[in-house]
């Protein structure tokens, strides 16, 4: 209608027009009065063991828990709400404080822990800074939340080894410098921009790594060391320097990939995606044994899978392999196998005929002991 529209001090949530928002300013924000609710403004001060009743912090402050913030052992800072702030730092705490809650945690700038506290919180923590040079130090603590999203397009560099639950990677840059990473899964699912930077890292994920996007995704491997204990490696086109991959029971492997080492190591079965390739210097695939052959397959029945090795030797053994094409000029031997059909490139040992017989009563034929 012609009028103007002013919003103070107030934050652009989207989806607005005709609104002129005039950011927050940015405060330093300082917890006071030992155990309470982040969402309580008067357990936040200006000023270091200051005088409560500001207001609670939003994305643009900075968050401080220093040796005014606490009186005692056991007190503890609970997330009750969605959380806001720019840095977060617990710096100087005294008395083992905690840090509880099932709010959700959204930090815009960087996060700093400390070894003398506790971390309990079990909401989902957001990284959301569209800045640069962010870091991230969780002082060897476990983040116990559900999920960790990186969200912004921004940077985050570790500044010491991190252990966190399922990682949801939908925009900006991660660097590990160097540090070691655990994680329960790690999901790149949206076609931002993102890339990893892994360094010289040891990177131990316990469950999927899916990339299931590839769009815009880099991958910087460097000599870094993946290791995937979950059912499914589902990446494409990426080059990483050495892969392995534990899960006992079955790697479900999808898209073609690069490698400087690719080890399966226990899986029965291991299963990739028809129409791709696998190229690697070093390839080591599980052997069986007569009692407890392994599999060896494409996702896709008539369909081949190509492992691909410039030189040297990969050998199996006890192992029904089909649909596996072996390429490269290396050698592929398959000792005691059994070629199921639609394979190429493999040098099939049968196994030698034995007369066996059964005992131990009655049992399962797929018994060894019998």
């Amino acid at each position: 209608g012609g009028g103007v529209f002013t919003a103070n001090n107030s934050t652009n949530q989207g989806n607005n027009t005709g609104l002129i928002i005039n950011f927050p300013s940015a405060q330093n924000l300082y917890w006071i009065g030992g155990s309470g609710n982040w969402s309580d403004p008067n357990h936040w001060s200006n000023t270091s063991g200051g005088s409560a009743g500001v207001c609670v912090p939003t994305l643009y402050d900075n968050v401080f828990f220093d040796a005014n913030s606490f009186s005692g052992f056991g007190q503890t800072v609970t997330i009750n709400a969605n959380a806001y702030c720019n840095s977060m730092s617990w710096t100087g705490s005294s008395f083992f404080p905690t840090l509880a809650g099932t709010g959700t945690l959204n930090i815009y700038g960087n996060m700093t822990l400390i070894v003398a506290m506790t971390l309990t919180a079990t909401g989902n923590l957001y990284f959301q800074s569209d800045s640069t040079g962010r870091t991230i130090n969780t002082a060897w603590k476990t983040l116990q939340n559900n999920f960790v999203y990186f969200d912004g397009n921004g940077s985050w560099t570790l500044a010491g080894n991190i252990n966190m639950k399922t990682v949801y990677f939908y925009k900006g840059t991660f660097s590990t410098n160097n540090f070691s990473v655990t994680l329960t899964g790690f999901n790149a699912i949206v076609a931002n921009n993102r890339t990893v930077n892994l360094g010289t890292s040891t990177v131990t994920c316990n469950g999927d790594w899916s990339i299931s996007d590839t769009n815009n995704f880099t991958l910087n491997a460097g000599t870094s060391a993946l290791n995937v204990s979950g059912t499914t490696f589902q990446v494409g086109y990426e080059t990483y320097n050495n892969v392995s991959l534990s899960n006992a029971t079955t790697a479900n492997v999808y898209g073609s990939n690069t490698f400087n080492t690719f080890n399966i190591t226990n899986a029965v079965t291991a299963n990739f995606q028809g129409g791709t390739t696998q190229t690697a210097t070093s390839i080591g695939l599980p052997p069986g044994t007569c009692s407890s052959y392994k599999n060896i397959k494409s996702t896709i029945a008539g369909t081949q899978a190509t492992l691909s090795r410039a030189s040297g030797t990969t050998t199996v053994s006890f192992t029904q392999i089909q649909d596996i094409a072996a390429t490269g000029g290396a050698t592929f031997n398959a000792n005691n196998s059994l070629d199921n059909g639609n394979n190429s490139g493999w040098n099939f040992v049968a196994p030698t005929p034995t007369n066996y017989y059964w005992v131990n009563n009655t049992g399962n034929w797929s018994d060894g002991t019998h």
